[in-house]
């Protein structure tokens, strides 16, 4: 902001605020939505955030002055792929919005939700942010944190996506999730990392150039050696013949994007089985996937 010679105006109630969350995390959270209200408000303009308690809710509302969000998109921005580009806008504006995917996936994992509107163009917008408020402050505990973090489990796991973006938002995901990873843009780079990192996990595209996911898997599996790890096949088709395909191939799981938290979840827990027990489920010709992505809920289930 101070760039832009901004002003943040923040608008704070009487009452202390309370939530059950962490910290690290909501702190993200407001850090992301202000850095957006910023990229997306004039200079010398001003920035306003208000918090308010109604009912059981703390309700943050970060508001923008500038540029507006189409109505068309309003659905969609909080989407990995649902930030719009502004043909008349600056180079570092609009984008894949990895940061408000980031955002809404940190909100509900602390049981809470975001809104978004947009009262049309030049006329800013609005994101509100709900948490569950408690009356009363208590001790922190790492077990009570509503976020589950993989700390002592934590899992080695390599993405590798050609689309930088895509990779960028799946690694800080599993990140989140406390996991050491690795990313790569690229087949041939992510064989030979996936060689000397040794990933208990990879999150694969399938739809790459030069070198297929397809192609990548047996060769990735060679330069690992180890059966227990997983592997995941992402792709932005999840009709049945695409899931027979990733099956055929030897994936462990079908992934359909936009990944959503719950799908990555149940792949990290799969992986973390699977080091566990040093056994890897039946594939064809060897083992057979442990789960894949129903098309209609996105949700993974069991073969």
């Amino acid at each position: 902001m101070d760039g832009k010679s901004q002003t943040l105006h923040v608008q704070l109630p009487p009452q202390p605020l309370v939530v059950h969350g962490d910290m690290t995390r909501l702190v993200q959270v407001l850090q992301n939505l202000l850095d957006n209200a910023s990229k997306f408000t004039p200079v010398d303009d001003v920035v306003r955030v208000e918090l308010r308690l109604l009912s059981a809710w703390w309700r943050c509302v970060p508001k923008t002055s500038g540029r507006a969000i189409e109505p068309n998109t309003i659905d969609r921005i909080l989407d990995l792929f649902g930030q719009k580009k502004d043909p008349g806008a600056a180079r570092d504006e609009g984008g894949l919005g990895i940061g408000l995917m980031l955002t809404r996936s940190l909100i509900e994992l602390h049981g809470g939700r975001i809104e978004v509107q947009s009262a049309g163009r030049g006329r800013g917008a609005l994101f509100t942010i709900w948490l569950p408020a408690l009356e009363r402050a208590t001790l922190p505990t790492r077990s009570s944190s509503p976020l589950t973090f993989a700390a002592e489990g934590a899992l080695k796991v390599l993405v590798v996506d050609d689309n930088e973006d895509s990779a960028d938002s799946m690694a800080m995901l599993v990140e989140i999730d406390g996991h050491l990873v690795r990313k790569t843009y690229g087949a041939a780079q992510g064989i030979s990392v996936a060689s000397e990192f040794g990933p208990d996990l990879v999150l694969l595209d399938l739809s790459m150039p030069l070198m297929s996911g397809y192609d990548a898997l047996p060769r990735i599996r060679e330069a690992v050696r180890n059966e227990a790890f997983v592997v995941a096949g992402m792709t932005g088709f999840g009709l049945k013949e695409d899931r027979q395909r990733t099956k055929s191939a030897g994936f462990d799981a079908h992934l359909t994007k936009l990944v959503a938290l719950p799908e990555l979840e149940r792949v990290i827990a799969l992986a973390r089985a699977r080091r566990l027990t040093g056994r890897a489920s039946a594939r064809p010709g060897r083992e057979r996937p442990a789960f894949y992505c129903a098309p209609a809920t996105k949700r993974l289930a069991p073969c």
